[in-house]
C-alpha cells in the first residue's frame, strides 16, 4: 500500500512522517489520583527508575555526561527493539544523539543504553520498522549495557534523569470501569455526556489511565486526552466532523466508533509534580506513540492550572501486512 504524509495535526501544527499515520485520534487519557504532598528530595520513596538512574549517573565511562536530574532534557525519541533484546533504533532525531542513557520499555522498565553510531539504510528491506527487518532501517542505534528488552516492543529513549527517577509503579489490577467521579469532572468540563469509557492502566499512588469518547453535537464528534491528577485536569481536545453511517472518523478503518482496541500504556511518571505519560495506539497500518505532559512542552515555565494537555515527543511506526 502507498505511504503518505498525513496532513498537519490540527493542534500540533506539523506533519506525521512519511510513513503515514492514522485519521486524527479522538481519545480521552485520564490520570485520576490524588497528588501527594510537596516533600523534601529526601523524604520521597524511591521510583522504579531512581536507582537505574543513579547508578548510570556514576557510568561515565560508558557514554558522555547527562544533565543533572531537575535539569529537563530535550533528547528523546521512542525507539524498537532488535530480536536480540539488547539493541533499539530511534524512531526520530536526537540532539545530540551522545546524551541519550536509558531506554524506558513497557511497564516502566529501565535500561541503561550507550549509543553505537548512525545506521545507514540496507538494501532487501521491507521498509517496516520490525524486529526482523531492523537492520536495514536507518536511524541511530543505541546498545542495551546491562539488561535485555522485549523483542520488537516500543520504548522511549531519553537524557532526562529526572523523568527515569520519577516513573511510577504499576498497580497490580486496573479498575474494571470508569469512576462515576471522573466521568462527572469530564463531562462538565467539555459540557457534553459520556459516552464510553475505559480504563486502560493504573499505577501507584491512585492513578488511572482510561479512554473515552464524548457525545456528538449537531455533525461535530469530540475526544479529549486529559490528565485528572487531584484538582488539576489536563485537556487535549480531537474534534471530528461526523458524515455518512459508518464513515472513519479517527483512525483508518474505524466505521465511525471509538473503541479502545489497540490501546497500551507503557509507563507514566509524575515529574516535577506534573503527570506524564507514554502510551501507544495501533492503527491499522502502524503504531502511534506518544509521550504526554501538560503543555505544549514542559521545559519552560510551569503550566498554568487550565493548560491543556500536549504532546511532548511523538513517534510512528510502520508496521502495515506485506
Amino acid at each position: 500500500m502507498p505511504r503518505h504524509a498525513s496532513p498537519a495535526h490540527p493542534l500540533l501544527g506539523h506533519r506525521w512522517g512519511a510513513r503515514g499515520a492514522p485519521v486524527t485520534a479522538s481519545l480521552v487519557l485520564m490520570l485520576a489520583g490524588c497528588r501527594p504532598a510537596a516533600r523534601p528530595p529526601s523524604a520521597e520513596a524511591p521510583s522504579p527508575g531512581a536507582a537505574a538512574a543513579a547508578a548510570a549517573a556514576g557510568d561515565s565511562a560508558r557514554a558522555p555526561a547527562v544533565v543533572d536530574v531537575g535539569e529537563p532534557s530535550p533528547t528523546g525519541s521512542f525507539a524498537y527493539v532488535h530480536a536480540d533484546g539488547r539493541q533499539l533504533l530511534a524512531l526520530d532525531s536526537l540532539f545530540p544523539p551522545q546524551a541519550v542513557r536509558w531506554a524506558i520499555c513497557p511497564g516502566g522498565a529501565v535500561l541503561p543504553v550507550r549509543h553505537a553510531g548512525r545506521q545507514l539504510a540496507k538494501p532487501g528491506g521491507t521498509g517496516r520498522q520490525r524486529a526482523t527487518n531492523f537492520d536495514h532501517e536507518e536511524g541511530e542505534r543505541y546498545t542495551v549495557t546491562a539488561g535485555a528488552a522485549p523483542p520488537d516492543a516500543s520504548c522511549y529513549l531519553t537524557a532526562d534523569a529526572a523523568l527515569v527517577a520519577a516513573l511510577l509503579t504499576p498497580a497490580t489490577a486496573v479498575p474494571s470501569t470508569c469512576a462515576a467521579i471522573l466521568r462527572r469532572r469530564l463531562e462538565e468540563a467539555e459540557q457534553r455526556a459520556v459516552l464510553r469509557c475505559w480504563p486502560l492502566a493504573a499505577f501507584a499512588p491512585g492513578v488511572t489511565v482510561a479512554v473515552a469518547e464524548m457525545a456528538p453535537v449537531g455533525n461535530e464528534a469530540l475526544g479529549v486526552m486529559a490528565v485528572a491528577d487531584g484538582d488539576t485536569l489536563r485537556l487535549d481536545r480531537y474534534p471530528a466532523t461526523l458524515g455518512r453511517p459508518g464513515q472513519d472518523l479517527w483512525r483508518v478503518d474505524d466505521g465511525g466508533i471509538f473503541r479502545p482496541d489497540g490501546f497500551r500504556v507503557l509507563f507514566a511518571a509524575r515529574r516535577d509534580g506534573e503527570a506524564v505519560v507514554a502510551v501507544s495506539w495501533m492503527g491499522a497500518e502502524g503504531e502511534n506513540l506518544y509521550l504526554l505532559a501538560p503543555g505544549r512542552d514542559p521545559r519552560g515555565e510551569p503550566p498554568a492550572p487550565d493548560a491543556d494537555f500536549g504532546r511532548w515527543h511523538r513517534g510512528y511506526r510502520y508496521l502495515a501486512p506485506e
